[in-house]
Parts: C-alpha cells; structure tokens; sequence
C-alpha cells in the first residue's frame, strides 16, 4: 500500500513538473513574441516603402511648419531636405514611366512597323491623280476648296514630317549620351548607398539624420529608376530606330502625294483661269473690231474690256510661272533637309573629322544663290502687292455692276436725250 502511494505522489510530482514546465515555457514565448511583434507593427509604418511617399512627407513638413519648438534653422534644413526628397520621388515617377513607355514603344514597334510599311506600299501603287477623284463638272470656286483642303494637309504633313526628322536625329544620338549617363548614374547611386551605410556625424539632431535619410533614400529611388530607364532606352534603341525611319520615309511620301495633288489642282485653276482669260480676250477683241462705228462711249468700254482681258492673260502666265518657282523651291527645301537630316546622322555617329568637314565644305558649295533667291522674294512681294491693289480696283468695279442702271446712267450721263436713249439700250 505504501509502495502505490509513493508511485502516485512520483507520478504527481512529475505531471505538475511538466505542467510547470509548459507553462513556463508559454509563458516566456509569449514574453518574447509580443515584443518582437509590437516592434513589427511599429516598425511597418517607418519602412522605406511607408516613408518615402509623398503625402508621409507633406505631412511632415506641416508639421515643422507648425512647430513652435524647433529653432529657425533647424526648420528650415528640415523642409529643404523633405522637399528635396519629394523632388526626387517626382523624378523617380516620371523616370519609371519613361521606362515603361519605352518598353511598351519597344513591344508595340514590331506590329507598329507592319501597319507603318502596308501604308507605304498602299501610297506607292496609287498615283495621286486618281486620289483626287476630279471629276469634269468641277467648277473653280470647287477646285479652290479642294486646294485650299489639300495645302492644309501638306501643311500638316510637313510638320509631321519635321518633327520625325527631329526625333530621328535625337535618337541617333542618344546611345552614346545614354551610356555616359548610365554610368555617372550608377556611380551617383554607389555614393549615395555609402552615405546610408555611413553613420550619422557627430551632433546631428536625430530629426536632421531622419530626414537627411530619407533624402538620400529618396535620391537612390530616382537614380535607379534612372538607371533602369537608360537601361530600356538602350536596350529599345535599335528597334524604335528602326521604326522612326519607316514612319520618316511614310511621311516623306505622304508630303510628296500632297504636294502633287496640290500641283494638279493648281494646275486645273489655272488652266481655268487661262482659258477664261483667253476666251474674255478674244470677245473683248471681237467686240471691239464689231463697234467700229458705234458710239464713242460704246467703243471706250470695249477698250477697256480688251485691256483687262490682256491684264488677266498675263497675270494668269505670271501666276503660273510663281506657282513653278514655288514648287522648285519645295523641291529644294526638301533636298536640303534630306542632306542636313543625313549630315546631322553623321556627325552624331561619328563626329567632326577631316572627312565630315570636306563633306560639309561641298555641300555649301551646292547651296543655291543666296542673293538671286532674296531677289526671287522681292519680284515675288512686289507681285502679290501688284495683284493686292488690282484686286481692290476690281472689287470697286464689281461693285459698281452692282447696280446696272447706276452704272449705265454714269456712262450716258451728259448726253441728250436722243443719243442716251438708243445708247443706254446698246449697252
């Protein structure tokens, strides 16, 4: 008997032992979890990610500025380094954006590049006559519509046209500017990295080293988002090359079809405009040899007839011959762009040398006179002030057709009565 009750006190003894022992050890788990989770929930609100966002450091800066504890300079270091650092997340954005456009670029360019060289071959089967779907019963106040449509959209054309130019020769450049950045960059984001990994100097305010931090945290998020964005431009830089030089050569030929079609319409105005002119020249002549015997007033007007019919004949030849210098000098212009587009490739590809300079002396020895052409400018301004005033003392003539028995009374006018009467029914 006293034997099982020494096996039952043992194994009593031995359950509060190992009860004690559990709860111990629940105990001193519980003791060493809850700080360490506490220190995690407090932490998880001062990470990097947390910190450096925008409204976190406005926040901040309310607050010094609100602050009647902190000392004037203090302060103002405080929001300098915290408006820095917002400069830099703004920059980081825009930096990471760039880097996703240029990839998105990048991805899109192959299908891009098909549609881009479909449309090429769609203008290069064409001609731009058939375009234009002119039609014989087109009148000239329809025809100058049209042209007036169609040198709108040359207009457009040719500023697109520029701006590809300008885009080409920038990213021609741009691989040897991108790599010498990438690696001041990647240099700029060491330095930075040593100066987190540095510990703060000596008597530094615990508030200057928090946002001294942040600013510095601040500038390694921009340098990286720099850096990967050099990264893309580089790595994206032949496709999007590639691409900008097929939409060059779609835009040259869309400003070409539009400078034909612009070509024929004038063409047909002034075909018309001639035809026009001929046919008043040669009524107005016919007239004139028919009142040979009319009344003197009769014949004055059929003079004047016969002189503005010639007027208009050679304005016509004269409009003509403009619109050929014009279409010359379109020409022209778009040889010369072609040669500096081509040059500027050169020089940002490989430089100015001996060879680039010859090449550059030639091609100012090919440039047209710069005088006869200021001269061409002049004869032209003093053509259109020519035509401006003619066309006033036309418009002052129709006018006064306006009213046709004002203007017949103004020519019998003085006359007697017998004479005016058969004279006012002539004319």
């Amino acid at each position: 008997m006293e034997k099982a009750k020494q096996q039952i006190g043992d194994r009593y003894r031995i359950n509060l032992r190992t009860r004690l022992c559990l709860h111990f050890a629940a105990l001193l788990m519980s003791v060493l979890l809850f700080p360490a989770s506490l220190l995690a929930q407090i932490d998880q609100t001062n990470t990097p990610d947390n910190r450096l966002k925008a409204d976190a450091i406005n926040l901040k800066i309310e607050a010094i500025e609100a602050s009647t504890t902190l000392d004037e300079q203090t302060a103002s270091t405080l929001v300098d380094l915290y408006r820095r650092a917002l400069t830099n997340l703004e920059s980081a954005r825009s930096e990471r954006a760039a880097a996703e456009e240029l990839s998105e670029s990048a991805a899109n360019a192959p299908e891009e590049l098909e549609r881009v060289r479909q449309s090429i071959e769609l203008l290069q089967t064409g001609t731009a006559e058939d375009s234009l779907e002119l039609s014989a019963q087109m009148d000239q106040p329809a025809l100058e519509q049209l042209l007036a449509d169609e040198k709108a959209a040359l207009i457009d054309e040719q500023a697109r046209l520029a701006t590809l130019r300008d885009r080409q020769a920038t990213e021609v450049a741009r691989p040897g500017l991108a790599r010498q950045r990438l690696g001041d960059a990647r240099v700029e984001r060491e330095t930075t990295t040593s100066e987190l990994n540095a510990s703060a100097p000596l008597g530094e305010t615990r508030e200057i080293t928090e946002a001294r931090r942040m600013h510095l945290e601040s500038r390694a998020q921009r340098l990286s988002a720099e850096i990967n964005k050099l990264e893309q431009e580089i790595l994206t830089h032949d496709v999007r090359l590639q691409l900008l030089e097929k939409q060059q050569e779609l835009a040259s030929l869309s400003v070409e079809r539009a400078r034909i079609r612009a070509r024929i319409l004038e063409d047909r105005i002034s075909d018309w405009r001639n035809a026009e002119a001929t046919q008043a020249l040669q009524e107005a002549v016919t007239t004139g040899q028919d009142l040979v015997n009319q009344h003197e007033r009769v014949r004055k007007l059929a003079v004047e007839n016969i002189e503005l019919g010639d007027r208009l004949t050679r304005r016509s030849l004269e409009v003509q011959e403009t619109s050929d210098q014009r279409d010359e000098a379109r020409d022209l212009l778009g040889r010369l762009n072609d040669d500096l587009n081509a040059t500027s490739n050169r020089l940002a590809i490989a430089g100015l040398n001996r060879a680039m300079g010859q090449l550059l002396i030639d091609q100012k020895r090919s440039l047209p006179n710069l005088r006869s052409l200021q001269k061409q400018a002049v004869e032209r301004e003093q053509l259109l002030a020519d035509v401006g005033l003619e066309q006033v003392d036309y418009r002052e003539q129709r006018r006064a057709l306006r009213d046709i028995d004002s203007y017949v009374e103004s020519i019998v006018s003085g006359l007697p009565a017998g004479e005016a009467e058969p004279l006012r029914e002539q004319i």
